[in-house]
Protein backbone atom coordinates (compact mmCIF):
# COMPACT_ATOMS: atom_id res chain seq x y z
CA UNK A 1 0.00 0.00 0.00
CA UNK A 2 1.11 3.44 -0.29
CA UNK A 3 -0.23 6.71 -0.23
CA UNK A 4 -0.19 9.31 -3.08
CA UNK A 5 -1.64 12.93 -2.91
CA UNK A 6 -3.65 12.63 0.17
CA UNK A 7 -5.48 9.37 -1.13
CA UNK A 8 -4.26 5.05 -0.63
CA UNK A 9 -3.58 3.18 -3.23
CA UNK A 10 -4.56 -0.22 -2.81
CA UNK A 11 -7.45 -2.29 -0.83
CA UNK A 12 -10.42 -0.88 0.27
CA UNK A 13 -9.67 -2.09 3.85
CA UNK A 14 -6.98 -0.05 4.15
CA UNK A 15 -9.04 3.09 2.72
CA UNK A 16 -11.73 2.88 5.28
CA UNK A 17 -9.83 2.23 8.21
CA UNK A 18 -7.37 5.63 7.47
CA UNK A 19 -10.85 7.42 7.09
CA UNK A 20 -10.01 8.13 2.84
CA UNK A 21 -13.54 6.56 1.67
CA UNK A 22 -16.37 9.41 2.82
CA UNK A 23 -19.44 7.60 4.53
CA UNK A 24 -17.40 4.16 5.30
CA UNK A 25 -16.36 2.97 8.24
CA UNK A 26 -14.52 0.08 9.19
CA UNK A 27 -16.56 -2.71 11.41
CA UNK A 28 -15.93 -5.92 13.59
CA UNK A 29 -17.94 -7.42 16.16
CA UNK A 30 -16.73 -10.44 18.33
CA UNK A 31 -17.86 -12.63 21.46
CA UNK A 32 -17.42 -15.39 23.24
CA UNK A 33 -19.05 -17.68 25.44
CA UNK A 34 -17.98 -20.59 27.70
CA UNK A 35 -21.48 -21.70 28.60
CA UNK A 36 -23.12 -22.80 25.57
CA UNK A 37 -25.45 -26.06 26.44
CA UNK A 38 -28.22 -27.73 25.06
CA UNK A 39 -30.58 -25.10 24.03
CA UNK A 40 -29.03 -22.39 21.59
CA UNK A 41 -28.21 -19.12 23.23
CA UNK A 42 -26.82 -15.68 22.09
CA UNK A 43 -22.77 -16.23 22.14
CA UNK A 44 -22.08 -13.68 24.94
CA UNK A 45 -21.14 -14.67 28.55
CA UNK A 46 -24.65 -13.89 30.17
CA UNK A 47 -25.50 -17.79 29.34
CA UNK A 48 -28.53 -16.43 27.78
CA UNK A 49 -30.86 -14.85 25.01
CA UNK A 50 -30.86 -10.82 25.08
CA UNK A 51 -34.91 -9.81 26.12
CA UNK A 52 -34.97 -6.72 23.20
CA UNK A 53 -36.66 -3.26 24.80
CA UNK A 54 -39.08 -1.85 23.03
CA UNK A 55 -38.54 1.52 24.32
CA UNK A 56 -35.53 3.54 25.11
CA UNK A 57 -34.51 3.15 29.21
CA UNK A 58 -31.82 4.46 31.13
CA UNK A 59 -29.34 1.69 32.88
CA UNK A 60 -28.17 0.44 35.35
CA UNK A 61 -24.43 -0.04 35.41
CA UNK A 62 -22.77 -2.26 38.27
CA UNK A 63 -20.30 -4.74 39.73
CA UNK A 64 -20.07 -7.91 41.65
CA UNK A 65 -16.92 -6.83 43.15
CA UNK A 66 -16.47 -3.40 45.39
CA UNK A 67 -13.05 -2.75 44.19
CA UNK A 68 -14.19 -1.62 40.52
CA UNK A 69 -14.40 1.69 42.63
CA UNK A 70 -13.51 5.30 41.56
CA UNK A 71 -9.39 5.54 43.58
CA UNK A 72 -9.67 1.41 43.90
CA UNK A 73 -7.81 -1.16 42.78
CA UNK A 74 -10.23 -2.93 40.36
CA UNK A 75 -12.02 -1.20 37.02
CA UNK A 76 -12.46 2.99 37.85
CA UNK A 77 -14.33 3.83 34.38
CA UNK A 78 -16.09 2.59 31.55
CA UNK A 79 -17.70 4.20 27.95
CA UNK A 80 -21.43 2.41 27.03
CA UNK A 81 -22.43 2.76 23.51
CA UNK A 82 -25.50 2.16 22.07
CA UNK A 83 -28.72 3.37 20.34
CA UNK A 84 -31.46 5.60 21.04
CA UNK A 85 -35.55 5.26 20.50
CA UNK A 86 -34.06 6.42 16.99
CA UNK A 87 -31.79 4.27 16.19
CA UNK A 88 -29.24 7.09 16.28
CA UNK A 89 -25.76 5.93 17.99
CA UNK A 90 -25.17 7.47 21.57
CA UNK A 91 -22.51 6.91 24.11
CA UNK A 92 -21.33 8.15 27.51
CA UNK A 93 -18.87 7.81 30.03
CA UNK A 94 -19.73 6.50 33.08
CA UNK A 95 -17.80 6.49 36.83
CA UNK A 96 -18.47 2.75 38.98
CA UNK A 97 -19.00 2.62 42.73
CA UNK A 98 -18.71 -0.55 43.09
CA UNK A 99 -21.39 -2.77 43.87
CA UNK A 100 -23.90 0.40 44.21
CA UNK A 101 -25.79 1.07 40.91
CA UNK A 102 -25.00 4.20 38.61
CA UNK A 103 -27.93 5.16 36.63
CA UNK A 104 -26.55 6.54 33.11
CA UNK A 105 -27.67 10.09 31.82
CA UNK A 106 -28.63 8.65 27.92
CA UNK A 107 -32.29 6.09 27.62
CA UNK A 108 -30.83 3.19 25.75
CA UNK A 109 -33.05 0.96 23.07
CA UNK A 110 -30.07 -1.22 22.36
CA UNK A 111 -26.37 -1.64 24.21
CA UNK A 112 -23.93 -2.81 22.30
CA UNK A 113 -20.47 -2.42 23.51
CA UNK A 114 -19.04 -1.04 26.90
CA UNK A 115 -15.26 -0.72 27.27
CA UNK A 116 -13.66 0.05 30.88
CA UNK A 117 -11.51 2.84 30.01
CA UNK A 118 -9.35 2.95 33.41
CA UNK A 119 -8.79 0.86 36.45
CA UNK A 120 -6.87 0.74 39.54
CA UNK A 121 -3.86 -1.69 40.19
CA UNK A 122 -4.95 -4.47 38.96
CA UNK A 123 -5.65 -2.99 35.65
CA UNK A 124 -8.97 -4.60 34.84
CA UNK A 125 -12.54 -5.40 35.96
CA UNK A 126 -12.48 -7.51 39.40
CA UNK A 127 -16.06 -8.26 39.11
CA UNK A 128 -18.96 -9.08 36.48
CA UNK A 129 -20.26 -5.44 35.50
CA UNK A 130 -23.66 -5.27 33.93
CA UNK A 131 -25.56 -3.17 32.38
CA UNK A 132 -29.39 -3.88 33.28
CA UNK A 133 -32.53 -1.66 32.09
CA UNK A 134 -33.75 0.07 34.85
CA UNK A 135 -37.71 -0.76 34.00
CA UNK A 136 -37.56 -3.78 32.16
CA UNK A 137 -35.18 -5.20 34.55
CA UNK A 138 -33.04 -7.38 32.08
CA UNK A 139 -29.25 -7.57 31.10
CA UNK A 140 -28.36 -5.83 27.86
CA UNK A 141 -24.48 -5.72 28.25
CA UNK A 142 -22.31 -7.98 30.49
CA UNK A 143 -18.30 -7.53 31.28
CA UNK A 144 -17.08 -10.77 32.15
CA UNK A 145 -14.09 -10.52 35.41
CA UNK A 146 -10.62 -9.48 33.83
CA UNK A 147 -12.04 -8.78 30.72
CA UNK A 148 -12.35 -5.08 30.32
CA UNK A 149 -15.43 -4.81 27.43
CA UNK A 150 -18.23 -6.82 26.38
CA UNK A 151 -17.76 -9.97 24.10
CA UNK A 152 -21.09 -10.35 22.82
CA UNK A 153 -22.92 -11.30 19.32
CA UNK A 154 -25.34 -8.78 19.36
CA UNK A 155 -25.43 -6.02 17.58
CA UNK A 156 -27.95 -2.99 15.72
CA UNK A 157 -27.44 -1.52 12.56
CA UNK A 158 -27.46 2.38 13.47
CA UNK A 159 -30.48 4.39 11.45
CA UNK A 160 -29.17 5.61 8.37
CA UNK A 161 -26.41 3.34 8.02
CA UNK A 162 -26.20 -0.09 5.85
CA UNK A 163 -23.99 -3.34 7.42
CA UNK A 164 -21.72 -5.32 4.63
CA UNK A 165 -20.63 -8.54 5.95
CA UNK A 166 -17.79 -9.74 4.34
CA UNK A 167 -16.08 -12.68 6.71
CA UNK A 168 -17.60 -14.97 9.75
CA UNK A 169 -15.39 -16.37 11.76
CA UNK A 170 -16.49 -19.26 14.56
CA UNK A 171 -13.29 -21.55 17.24
CA UNK A 172 -14.87 -24.21 19.18
CA UNK A 173 -12.39 -25.61 21.50
CA UNK A 174 -10.81 -28.95 21.49
CA UNK A 175 -12.90 -31.99 21.55
CA UNK A 176 -16.65 -30.01 21.43
CA UNK A 177 -18.49 -29.45 19.14
CA UNK A 178 -21.40 -27.14 18.16
CA UNK A 179 -23.76 -25.99 15.76
CA UNK A 180 -24.07 -21.82 14.93
CA UNK A 181 -26.97 -19.59 13.79
CA UNK A 182 -26.32 -16.65 12.25
CA UNK A 183 -29.30 -14.68 12.61
CA UNK A 184 -30.52 -11.28 11.58
CA UNK A 185 -34.32 -8.86 12.73
CA UNK A 186 -34.82 -6.62 9.40
CA UNK A 187 -36.53 -4.34 11.15
CA UNK A 188 -40.09 -4.99 11.36
CA UNK A 189 -39.81 -8.30 11.35
CA UNK A 190 -38.66 -11.41 13.15
CA UNK A 191 -35.34 -13.23 13.60
CA UNK A 192 -34.32 -15.57 10.32
CA UNK A 193 -31.43 -17.41 10.22
CA UNK A 194 -29.36 -16.77 7.20
CA UNK A 195 -25.83 -19.17 7.78
CA UNK A 196 -25.69 -22.47 9.57
CA UNK A 197 -22.88 -24.06 10.37
CA UNK A 198 -21.72 -27.08 12.54
CA UNK A 199 -18.01 -26.41 14.01
CA UNK A 200 -15.82 -29.42 15.49
CA UNK A 201 -13.12 -28.41 17.91
CA UNK A 202 -11.54 -26.30 15.09
CA UNK A 203 -11.71 -22.25 14.00
CA UNK A 204 -13.72 -22.10 10.59
CA UNK A 205 -13.71 -18.87 8.60
CA UNK A 206 -16.30 -18.16 5.96
CA UNK A 207 -16.39 -15.27 3.09
CA UNK A 208 -19.16 -13.60 2.05
CA UNK A 209 -19.23 -12.73 -2.07
CA UNK A 210 -21.06 -10.46 -2.28
CA UNK A 211 -21.05 -8.91 0.82
CA UNK A 212 -24.25 -10.19 3.11
CA UNK A 213 -26.10 -6.52 3.24
CA UNK A 214 -28.01 -5.73 6.45
CA UNK A 215 -30.51 -2.87 6.41
CA UNK A 216 -30.93 -0.04 8.88
CA UNK A 217 -32.10 -0.71 12.29
CA UNK A 218 -31.55 -4.88 12.05
CA UNK A 219 -31.03 -6.80 14.54
CA UNK A 220 -28.18 -9.51 14.29
CA UNK A 221 -27.42 -12.06 16.78
CA UNK A 222 -25.21 -15.20 16.50
CA UNK A 223 -26.85 -18.28 18.65
CA UNK A 224 -24.82 -21.57 19.41
CA UNK A 225 -25.78 -25.02 20.73
CA UNK A 226 -23.69 -27.79 21.96
CA UNK A 227 -23.76 -30.85 20.01
CA UNK A 228 -20.97 -32.79 21.50
CA UNK A 229 -19.10 -32.21 24.63
CA UNK A 230 -18.28 -33.64 28.46
CA UNK A 231 -19.82 -30.47 29.55
CA UNK A 232 -20.72 -26.93 28.46
CA UNK A 233 -19.15 -25.45 24.82
CA UNK A 234 -16.50 -22.93 24.76
CA UNK A 235 -17.16 -20.88 21.44
CA UNK A 236 -16.06 -17.88 20.29
CA UNK A 237 -17.44 -15.93 17.16
CA UNK A 238 -16.67 -12.69 14.77
CA UNK A 239 -17.83 -10.87 11.71
CA UNK A 240 -16.63 -7.71 10.60
CA UNK A 241 -17.10 -5.74 7.37
CA UNK A 242 -17.81 -1.83 6.98
CA UNK A 243 -20.78 0.37 7.75
CA UNK A 244 -22.02 2.69 4.86
CA UNK A 245 -24.31 5.57 4.93
CA UNK A 246 -27.68 4.71 3.69
CA UNK A 247 -27.45 7.83 1.00
CA UNK A 248 -24.31 6.18 -0.33
CA UNK A 249 -26.62 2.74 -1.09
CA UNK A 250 -28.59 2.14 -4.16
CA UNK A 251 -30.69 -0.96 -3.64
Amino acid sequence: MSIIGGRVSGDVQSQVSMGLIPGWRSFNKFAQSSVVSTSYVDVWPNASTLSYLSAAEKMNIVSTDATDDLGNTGAETLTIYGLDDNYDEIQEDITLNGLSNVLTTNSYLRVYRMIVTSAGTNGSNAGTITATAQTAATVQAYIGVGINQTLQSQYTVPNGYYLLINDFEITVQKGDQAGVRGMIRPFGEVFQVKRVYNVYQSTARFSFTPSLIVSPKSDITVRAVKISASALVDISVAYDGYLVESSLVSL
